[in-house]
């Protein structure tokens, strides 16, 4: 296989852990209350 295959593989699949962790985020309804990712959006500080 070519190089440039795997880095263009290693990219789409960079993408989409991206696209899934960033899911959440878009989200925050599926995120629960108590999880450390809401209580930091509601933190300006944090």
């Amino acid at each position: 296989m070519r190089l440039v295959v795997l880095c263009r593989r290693a990219a789409h699949a960079a993408a989409f852990a991206t696209a899934l962790a960033g899911a959440p985020l878009r989200h925050p309804v599926a995120v629960p209350s108590r999880s450390p990712m809401a209580v930091a959006q509601r933190r300006p500080h944090a």
